[in-house]
């Protein structure tokens, strides 16, 4: 072989300087590819195998590579060539082949040359090292390298000699497709660009008959998902040969939707665009062993969904909540189901029993109908025999019913259910099993316009069933495990789209809150599952007068959310009982606890019972307990219950609206709620850009600068232009605040526009930064607050709508705050104002408290006094730690003490409090100076650094020595209790730290965000003092607030029945001259 492989290379090289050297014009590429093309021919030879490599039919903006090479017909793997020397290695390329890099690196079996060049890539990772064959382009066979000869035939003998890997493992599996299928949606990408092409033919179809809402993108990806699941299926299927006309014919036995949707997307002429990733399909899935993958896992589907999404897209997956529901999560549901339907309904058999209809609205991969069958066929085997389950099972093939929206896991749910059923004797329905590809919140009457392709018939025939269970089949059970991710729409009337319609299905979730809390508290309303809980109550009770059940775990927000109050009143109105089986869950809150899912949301288990005809006039009974502990330990628990009976409920009240969690029987719950006495709270500065807010003035001016001075084609990527709020084209509205420098949109800027100023911000607790203070740049710019803004006023800072950690309950600032400023996420209507006008004359108090503390007192009381009092309260940490349990289900109440001795050391306390936490600036003592914190023990040791190479990106602290190294500076003494100092997870000292890094932490929005100081400042030597100190003396008052708490529990303390109870004018924010929306984000959903 030798001799003969220098025959072949010698031809080769001749060729290529030959072409190379024609003047026959082209692109050099181009003139590589017949050399190529016979290298591969004869090389093939020499391994005994016919090999043919066919030059792909190619367009710039499709982008496949430029040659398909088959080994004796069987796909073997690709060739991209470059121009000579361009060079191989991917690490330096860049523009267009970096892009086009990210594509093909996909591929399982790839070479890249540039005649010169060769390399070996499997799946992106190099195999080998890069061979030089030398300079072949210019000399032809005198330029080949003789030491790379042998190299090069080891390449080419491995690249031939591809073989798919046979995955062994579900996960192995979708890892192994994941990357294949982004590969095809890339291509089908590429194709949409030409409105020509038969694809976007194919797509114009599917919308306007199907799906109204999908853009490009979301038509790619539903394509490349089809396909890759249809030929998997019909793998599993026992297909041997999946080019698609034969997979289809496969498919059509038990997957007939399926097998008739992979003939239309593989039709010739879209086929054509497309080829490339489709044959590599092929040929990886046709080496799938079914029976290997079902020995190492009896159910291979269960989680395969979920690890395909998060190889495939994980940021998709993310944003449709594609997550497993535990097997231990779906039993238990299942069982207390069953346990109902025997017990209530007389339903013996469960899910097999006649008339039990159940519907699972968000299917996945039927996790739930699967429990609902294994139950429904071991009540049959137990009460009856083995003989009696084929008869009930094909009664559960037609009784249960299922909808999904992505075709993945649809196509992975057809699969498991028909095995489940068959493997179970049952007779499948005539028209298959009903599992239904659809959008469960599309309308019941759905109308396809247009005249319809016949290849599009099956898909709109499948819509039409979807259709009919919807509006006419008669559900007795709805069980599962919706998606759950925030909305952010607005709302909209008299409009068909899909926003208007999901408005339209919350009715009245939302006029029922409307008027009984806050705005943005009924924002939360628009988050999936609570669409899908309102459609399954009009599915299962609204079209009937008759019983049902409805069981989901969802996100547990709406047990006690303030802008859920509309739901828990319909949901009270429609069950006769509620069980709520709480899993907590609330991983990147204040308080940490651990999810069943691998999600950050805290999730609970509902299930809801209507016995007979409708009773709205008496509430539900909601029956209450709450699972804790580990994962695995909740998840143990849940396999253990098997009854209602097995758990220990807890009732809830009976009032409409109240909570679905028992409130609390302490003394704690008769104080007043903190919204009570100061009535109107806001959210903070909503700016949805980070680059505005900056650590120094001077950073401001420069991204200021940068941003007027940058060109129009640049602007909208550096203002970060969004699909809400301000972006570059809107001109500011009158009376926008805080006013704008000028009245031009940011679009008509220049360098010589009027600059906004850049004043303090309060962005973090005890975090003074600086903001280009414009409305122009602000999604929701709170105007409320700049219009109240005051050297009098103090904003107090809490989580008023979530549930407080370690830590105070409070921080003030006397600097406009942001809307996380509390704790640095989950922030929402959690600022307190003291005053509601700029000249601080109108305290945001409610009418008849401060007249009522002054009779019960007999002493004068200034607004201050009763904020200081409040604040030396909710600052001690010693409040949080006793309440804890309280506070879980409350926000926080205040115990307001008869004793006026007390009450003064309270102010006194609360007074201090606030005058360090301001920095100086707010209640100075007399004596003080303004602006001026008291100095502590902590001083700057070692200086750091202030040159640009010295710019410190690390700190840490040194218990032994209690020194705080901030690169080579040191500041000492640092206690550990003012390095831990925590605001319910927010540590003030690492995130101050933090922001000021060489590598700044937090997110980015804009290049902008680059922009950073050069050096370390003097300033920020200073300001770390200023935190230290206002920390170490927080740290030293905290005897003396423990001591004065404990005297408050002991004392006598006002009742909230007591004292008069805010208006809603109150609770209304002042008016700013301008309209302001609020945030509709509370929590990061």
């Amino acid at each position: 072989m030798p001799t003969e492989i220098r025959t072949i290379l010698r031809d080769y090289a001749n060729a290529v300087r030959e072409k190379l050297t024609s003047g026959l014009g082209g692109q050099p590429e181009d003139q590589l590819k017949n050399p190529t093309e016979n290298l591969i021919r004869a090389f093939g030879e020499l391994l005994n195998h016919i090999a043919i490599a066919v030059t792909e039919v190619n367009t710039p903006e499709i982008g496949r590579p430029d040659m398909a090479v088959a080994i004796d017909s069987l796909l073997v793997g690709h060739i991209e060539l470059k121009q000579p020397g361009i060079g191989v290695n991917p690490s330096v390329f860049t523009g267009h082949n970096l892009d086009q890099w990210k594509k093909f690196k996909q591929l399982p079996n790839l070479v890249y040359s540039d005649g010169n060049n060769w390399a070996l890539f499997r799946s992106g990772q190099r195999v080998g090292e890069i061979i030089h064959l030398g300079d072949i382009a210019a000399r032809g066979s005198l330029g080949i390298r003789p030491d790379a000869i042998d190299a090069f035939q080891s390449l080419l003998t491995q690249y031939l000699s591809w073989q798919p890997i046979t995955p062994n493992s579900p996960r192995a599996l979708a890892v192994l497709l994941a990357p294949l299928c982004r590969f095809l949606r890339d291509d089908v990408l590429g194709a949409l660009l030409n409105e020509d092409s038969a694809l976007s033919q194919l797509r114009t179809d599917w919308s306007t008959t199907l799906f109204p809402d999908a853009g490009e993108r979301e038509f790619a990806d539903a394509y490349a998902q089809t396909l890759t699941y249809a030929l998997l299926l019909a793998r599993f299927d026992g297909a041997g040969d999946l080019r698609p006309s034969r997979a289809a014919e496969t498919l059509s036995h038990n997957h007939q939707l399926l097998g008739q949707v992979l003939n239309v997307l593989t039709d010739p002429q879209a086929y054509q665009e497309i080829g490339t990733a489709v044959d590599v399909l092929v040929r990886v899935i046709g080496a799938v062993a079914p029976n290997l993958l079902v020995e190492q896992d009896p159910d291979p589907w269960l989680y395969f969904y979920e690890d395909f999404l998060a190889e495939y897209d994980p940021e998709l997956r993310e944003e449709r909540g594609v997550y497993y529901t535990p097997v231990q999560v779906v039993q238990c549901q299942t069982r207390l189901v069953a346990e109902l339907l025997r017990e209530r309904f007389g339903k013996p058999l469960a899910y097999a029993d006649t008339d039990v209809v159940l519907l699972d609205p968000a299917t996945g991969t039927g996790t739930y109908p699967l429990a609902a069958i294994t139950e429904g066929v071991e009540c049959v085997r137990e009460r009856f025999g083995a003989g009696a389950v084929p008869h009930r099972a094909t009664m559960l093939a037609r009784n249960i019913h299922a909808f999904e929206l992505l075709v993945g896991p649809y196509a992975v749910a057809h699969l498991r259910i028909t095995q489940k059923l068959q493997e179970s004797g049952a007779v499948l329905p005539d028209d298959g099993i009903h599992v239904y590809l659809t959008d469960t919140l599309e309308s019941p009457e759905p109308a396809p316009s247009g005249r319809l392709p016949l290849s599009l018939r099956p898909l709109v025939d499948e819509h039409r069933r979807a259709g009919r269970v919807k509006r006419e089949t008669r559900v007795l059970v709805c069980m599962g495990n919706p998606p759950y991710s925030r909305q952010s729409f607005e709302a909209s009337e008299g409009t068909d789209d899909r926003e208007a319609r999901l408005e339209r299905l919350l009715g009245d979730f939302i006029r029922l809150a409307r008027g009984r809390t806050m705005f943005s508290h009924i924002a939360s309303l628009y988050n999936s599952y609570v669409y899908f809980w309102r459609w399954a109550l009009w599915k299962v009770f609204d079209t009937t007068d008759g019983p049902g059940i409805v069981s989901f775990i969802t996100s547990s927000s709406y047990l006690k959310g303030p802008g859920f109050l509309g739901m828990r009143e319909v949901m009270r109105k429609t069950f006769d009982d509620l069980w709520i089986i709480d899993l907590e869950g609330g991983s990147s809150g204040a308080r940490r606890t651990e999810n069943v899912f691998s999600i950050q949301t805290p999730v609970a288990i509902a299930i809801g019972v209507r016995n007979a005809r409708p009773n709205p006039g008496s509430p539900a009974n909601v029956h209450y307990v709450k699972i804790t502990g580990r994962r695995e330990d909740k998840l143990t628990t849940l396999d253990t219950i098997h009854s209602f009976a097995d758990l220990q409920w807890t009732e809830c009240s009976n009032e409409w609206t109240a909570s679905f969690i028992p409130e609390g029987q302490s003394d704690f719950f008769k104080w007043p709620l903190v919204t009570d006495l100061f009535p109107w709270q806001h959210p903070g500065v909503k700016v949805g850009r980070t680059w505005p807010i900056s650590v120094t003035n001077d950073t401001g001016v420069r991204r200021w600068q940068r941003l007027v001075s940058s060109s129009l084609s640049e602007r909208s990527e550096l203002f970060a232009d969004r699909s809400f709020g301000r972006g570059t084209s809107t001109r500011p509205s009158i009376g926008l605040l805080p006013p704008p420098a000028s009245t031009h949109s940011i679009r008509d800027l220049n360098p010589n526009s009027a600059a906004p100023p850049i004043i303090r911000y309060g962005h973090r607790s005890f975090d003074r930064k600086w903001i280009i203070a414009d409305g122009r740049l602000f999604r929701t710019p709170s105007q409320p607050l700049w219009f109240t803004q005051s050297p009098k006023q103090i904003y107090m800072t809490s989580l008023l709508t979530g549930v407080l950690g370690h830590g105070p309950a409070a921080v003030v600032s006397a600097l406009i705050p942001d809307l996380h400023f509390f704790r640095g996420s989950f922030g929402g209507k959690d600022v307190i104002p003291l005053w509601r006008d700029p000249s601080g004359t109108e305290p945001n108090i409610t009418h008849g408290f401060i007249q009522y503390l002054e009779r019960i007192y007999g002493t004068h009381i200034q607004p201050e006094d009763i904020f200081a009092y409040t604040y030396s309260i909710l600052a001690n940490s010693d409040f949080t730690q006793h309440f804890a349990e309280d506070l879980a289900t409350s926000a926080a109440r205040i115990p307001i003490t008869t004793d006026v001795t007390l009450f003064r050391n309270g102010v006194d306390l609360g007074r201090r409090l606030i005058w360090l936490h301001t920095y100086g600036e707010r209640l100075v003592p007399i004596g003080e100076r303004i602006h001026r914190v008291p100095s502590g023990r902590a001083r700057a040791l070692r200086p750091i650094s202030s040159t640009p190479d010295g710019y410190p990106n690390d700190f840490h602290w040194d218990e032994a020595t209690e020194t705080l190294h901030v690169g080579d500076g040191t500041f000492a003494p640092v206690t550990r209790e003012v390095w831990e100092y925590e605001v319910s997870g927010l540590r003030p000292v690492r995130s101050w730290l933090g922001y000021r890094k060489r590598e700044p932490s937090g997110r980015t929005s804009s290049p902008l965000d680059e922009i950073h100081p050069l050096e370390w400042p003097a300033e920020f030597n200073e300001e770390l003092l200023e935190l230290l100190w206002v920390l170490e003396q927080t740290v030293n008052m905290s005897p003396s607030l423990s001591a004065f708490l404990d005297a408050v529990l002991q004392s006598e303390i006002i009742q909230a029945t007591e004292l008069p109870f805010p208006t809603e004018e109150e609770r209304r924010p002042p008016d700013s001259r301008g309209n302001d929306r609020e945030p509709t984000e509370q929590s990061s959903f």
